[in-house]
Parts: C-alpha cells; structure tokens; sequence
C-alpha cells in the first residue's frame, strides 16, 4: 500500500497509475511500527536486488524524493508483493544493527499476526508447492501405466470389495433390526 501526497492510500500494481509498479518497496528500514513502515512505502516494478539498482519514486504524503534527491536503494528479495530487506546480501553495509534489529522485531511482530502468519507460511511452502507442481505429470503418467498393465484385475477387485462391502452392510442392518425388535 501507498500513501500519495494527499494521503489516500493506494494499492501497488492495483491502482490507476500503478498497475506496472506491482510490488512496495519501503524505503525507511528502522521504524519502530508496522504503520510507519507502510507509511514509507512506495510502488516500484522490480525490487532492487543490489544498492547499484535504481528505484524511481513517486512522492508521498510521507516520503519526499525527487530526480535530484533519489532514494537509498537496499537490496531485497520479494515475498509476494513486497521487497523485503536482504540482510545477507548487504555487501555495502547500508543497513545499521539499529535498523536489522528495529526491523527483525518489526518481522516477528508481522509473522505473529494473522494476515502476516498466512504469507509466511505461504513463502515457507512455495518450494513443496512447486515441486508438487512438478511431479503432477509424473503420477499421471504411473497412474496411467499401472491402469495399462492391470485394469482389468483392479476392477475385478473394485466389484468384489463393492460386493462384500453390500453383503456385510445387510448383514449389519439385518442384526440390528433384530437387537431393536428384541427390545436392546
């Protein structure tokens, strides 16, 4: 979410105007509130994987930058549509200890929280995702084999589990009938 000048808050890739910038990238890294760090937010179209990459911004209610005065770009990594602070690749140091535990607190917080607790385990599960992905036309192609090679011994098998699974279903009702008209 974005904040324009007039402070109505916009959605990134959503909103007119913004629907090639799909993803927010915050661009102050030490706040002490998840609100503050939305507040500083601004849609760009890729997040920035070094601090070589630039970042154009549109101003904000709360974030001032012009050509002349650009934003200190940080590399990140996306989760879902945000660019989240990459702490490991941070060759140039850009991000302070203050910063790194401020937002580590911030990322506790947000992980803890219900909207925040889904996404992650969303990323977490992406890999199993994908690799499911994968394998769907794997089974198929199994499932399609062994149809081949036994159809007709697995339905003679479904006709006589459904067959005994019949009979004993009568025979369990005829029982109970019994117990009832015995008075159990």
């Amino acid at each position: 979410m974005y904040w324009d000048l007039s402070g109505t808050p916009r959605l990134c890739g959503e909103e007119s105007g913004f629907t090639k910038n799909r993803y927010l990238y915050f661009t102050d890294f030490g706040p002490t509130d998840i609100l503050d760090l939305f507040h500083k937010g601004v849609c760009v179209d890729e997040c920035p994987t070094s601090s070589t990459t630039s970042v154009p911004c549109t101003p904000g209610k709360w974030v001032t930058c012009s050509e002349a005065k650009p934003l200190t770009v940080r590399p990140t990594i996306k989760l879902m549509n945000w660019c989240i602070p990459d702490f490991t690749h941070d060759a140039d140091n850009l991000f302070t200890p203050e910063n790194k535990a401020r937002w580590e607190a911030l990322w506790e917080e947000f992980k803890n929280g219900p909207a925040g607790s889904s996404a992650y385990d969303l990323y977490l599960s992406s890999r199993a995702i994908y690799v499911s992905i994968a394998m769907a036309p794997i089974y198929c192609f199994i499932f399609i084999a062994v149809m081949s090679a036994f159809a007709e011994t697995i339905a003679w098998l479904c006709v006589a589990l459904a067959q005994i699974g019949l009979i004993g279903g009568a025979v369990a009702c005829w029982l109970y009938r019994g117990r009832l008209e015995e008075g159990y």
